[in-house]
């Protein structure tokens, strides 16, 4: 399922959940679905990481020389490179370990972006 499916089908829920009668929910699924969709949109553009955000170079991330090192080996200049990469992707990095990993996780949410943020 994809992230904007789960948020509308969260959203969805909580709509349910707060119109209680059930007849009204059949009546009206479409605009709860549209509803729901409208907001699944808007936390996605939310996330979506700023245009400028994505061109910083690695070295404003202030990472350790190894963990810069094994991003560059694997041809990751950009922060923005970084975004297109899962977890599971990094964790697959050679020479990327545990305490590297976890650097380059907090460097990211300091700047409030996340693995995965870009197609």
């Amino acid at each position: 399922m994809e992230l904007r499916d789960e948020f509308a089908l969260t959203v969805m829920k909580a709509l349910a959940a707060a119109i209680a009668p059930v007849s009204y929910q059949q009546e009206h699924g479409e605009i709860i679905g549209a509803i729901s969709y409208g907001v699944a949109d808007a936390m996605m553009r939310a996330r979506t990481p700023k245009a400028a955000e994505v061109r910083i170079g690695l070295e404003e991330l202030d990472l350790s020389v190894r963990t810069s090192n094994c991003l560059r080996a694997e041809g990751i200049f950009f922060v923005g490179d970084l975004l297109k990469l899962t977890r599971s992707q990094v964790v697959r990095i050679p020479g990327l370990g545990k305490r590297s990993r976890d650097e380059v996780f907090n460097a990211l949410a300091t700047r409030g972006l996340s693995l995965g943020a870009m197609p």
